[in-house]
């Protein structure tokens, strides 16, 4: 099975990715690979925010029945963690819709990057795999995020819950984690 082999791109165009079902196949993550003019695709899709990580274990991605990409595993199980069960999903995903082999490529979709996530319908941001009590401090900060819904003025009422040294550690573990030092995180 060869390599999948990318086709250049047109000016202000992308490559989206649509990323079956697990349902469509629950072994192998599988996509379609598809270039659109950017200002078409306002609003039809969503990037994908995470680390790159370490590549010292590539894994496969199946694009269409005949060819496929590797990719570092931080990116595997994003994809894998981002697969809805029963229909698809549209994603611009850096590392695998910019050709990474093709200096000036990569450089006219650096320049596009911020009307790329201004034109996403949102951004999925993946911080990695449960590690360090992090259901704790996303539930924490999900309790935070309905109390500022709700309009409490008490600053004592609103972090009444961040008391716990459990939480704190969770929560400090959590914005430690290597997606919060990364540069392109406010662009995106």
């Amino acid at each position: 099975m060869p390599l999948y082999e990318y086709q250049p791109l047109r000016r202000n165009e992308i490559r989206l990715l649509e990323l079956q079902s697990w349902e469509a196949n629950p072994l192998w993550l599988l996509i379609q690979i598809r270039h659109v003019s950017l200002s078409e695709a306002n609003d039809t899709y969503e990037a994908l925010s995470y680390v790159w990580g370490e590549a010292t274990v590539m894994r496969r991605i199946y694009c269409g029945p005949a060819t496929y990409l590797m990719m570092a595993p931080n990116l595997w199980a994003a994809l894998h963690r981002c697969r809805w069960r029963s229909k698809s999903r549209w994603l611009w995903v850096d590392s695998l819709c910019i050709n990474q082999n093709d200096l000036a490529e990569r450089g006219s979709q650096v320049a596009l990057m911020r009307q790329i996530y201004e034109c996403a319908k949102n951004t999925v941001v993946h911080l990695g795999l449960e590690a360090n009590n992090s259901p704790l401090a996303l539930a924490f900060l999900n309790d935070i995020a309905k109390r500022c819904k709700e309009k409490m003025e008490a600053e004592d009422e609103l972090f009444s819950s961040f008391n716990h040294e459990e939480t704190q550690r969770a929560l400090v573990a959590l914005l430690a984690r290597p997606w919060f030092q990364r540069a392109w995180v406010i662009q995106e």
